[in-house]
């Protein structure tokens, strides 16, 4: 009984010492030899990258293909899988020649003899961006015109010379839209050195563009004295929580809403109590991710001004301000949104109001059509608050 007894903790021992032997990760098959390189190798290059395409062999142990290459200083790779036939390196600053080494690599870990190919990118988003920018003076601050025929990926930095003579960064604009228009506000009514440089998730950064520009002088409007000024004919109100006061109520969680389905275009008009040279306009749509650019809210429209309009509800004494649409940071389909989206949405969009119009009291907002009624001839409108800026006459 005692000898069986020792024979089972014997056994027991074992698979104890067995069991907390030190796991070692390591290779599928050590044994196994190189993957042949690839062959084959052409490149196609394109804005601050290249697409390097090749034959891979035929291994069954074949895991991935891989470039290894270096930018200013600092090794960077690509990967691309063993189903793949290409792969695409990117990061580049500079329209140069850089050289890159390809591998194959195989389960084992184990890589074939290197590969070396020659890219040389053309001219990357940075620079592409940076040779198109435009500068001028507008209320408050600066406005930058850019071309981003590339969609690069990029953030335009806003900077201005600080009374010690260094650079303070006022804006960071971050977009992928093929071209666009911004402004930096809130700057002081006098001449300031402003710069604009380019930059892209590798920082790699363009040179700075830099003009001396005095912001025109402008404030904001008062709402305190706005009011419902609308006309017969006029689209009233989805419900008693949503009246046209609700866009001047500075509160983001609140709106007004038109009723539903019915014909576009319409007009809205209500009185500011005042009279205003007007520079600039931002508009909130309804808040909420289902919301975001859809449904009701805005999506082309005119502003129109008057002093005196006429009573019966016609156009005669009114003079257009500007003809507006409002556009998707991401191109994207309507109910498609990225978080680029959903941050303008969140910030609200901003229009300019030509420097030729004259000054106003009454708005009337022309609605054309909205997001889930694009070009439609039924539609209806919500939109959260409205503010404008300029200068009080």
């Amino acid at each position: 009984m005692k000898r069986n007894q020792y024979i089972s903790i014997f056994l027991l021992l074992l698979t104890f010492i067995f069991s907390c032997k030190e796991d070692i990760n390591s290779p599928l098959d050590a044994n196994a030899e190189a993957p042949d390189p690839v062959t084959n190798v052409s490149v196609v290059n394109r804005s601050g990258e290249s697409e390097i395409s090749y034959t891979i062999p035929n291994d069954p142990g074949l895991l991935y293909v891989k470039a290894v290459y270096e930018v200013n200083g600092t090794k960077r790779e690509a990967k691309a899988s063993f189903n793949k036939n290409s792969l695409v390196v990117g990061g580049f600053g500079q329209s140069k020649e850089y050289k890159i080494t390809l591998y194959a690599v195989s389960r084992s870990e184990k890589t074939s003899s290197p590969i070396e190919v020659t890219v040389h990118p053309l001219t990357p988003p940075i620079i592409d961006v940076r040779n198109s920018l435009q500068l001028q003076a507008t209320f408050g601050g600066v406005n930058i015109n850019f071309e981003n025929l590339n969609n690069g990926n990029i953030t335009i930095q806003v900077l201005k010379k600080d009374s010690l003579d260094g650079w303070e960064t006022i804006d960071n604009y971050y977009t992928k839209a093929t071209n666009g228009n911004f402004s930096v506000r809130g700057q002081q009514v006098k001449e300031t050195t402003f710069g604009v440089f380019i930059k892209d998730r590798w920082d790699n950064r363009s040179d700075t563009l830099q003009g001396i520009y005095t912001p025109l002088f402008e404030e904001a409007i008062p709402k305190s004295g706005f009011k419902d000024a609308r006309f017969p004919g006029e689209p009233g109100n989805y419900s008693n929580n949503y009246v046209l006061t609700k866009l001047w109520d500075d509160n983001l969680n609140s709106m007004y809403h038109t009723p539903q389905n019915i014909p576009q275009p319409f007009s809205v008009t209500f009185d500011m109590g005042l009279t205003a040279k007007l520079s600039r306009y931002k508009i909130w749509q309804r808040q909420g991710d289902t919301y975001c650019f859809g449904h009701g809210n805005p999506h082309k429209w005119e502003l129109w001004g008057s002093n005196n309009p006429a009573t019966d509800g016609s156009y005669d004494n009114w003079v257009l301000l500007g003809t507006y649409e409002m556009t998707k940071p991401s191109g994207n389909a309507v109910g498609v949104n990225t978080a680029e989206d959903i941050a303008a949405q969140k910030e609200g969009q901003e229009y300019a109001v030509p420097d030729g119009a004259p000054a106003v009291r009454f708005i009337r907002w022309k609605h054309i059509d909205n997001w889930s009624a694009i070009d439609s001839q039924i539609g209806f409108l919500h939109m959260a608050e409205i503010n404008f800026w300029g200068k009080v006459q």
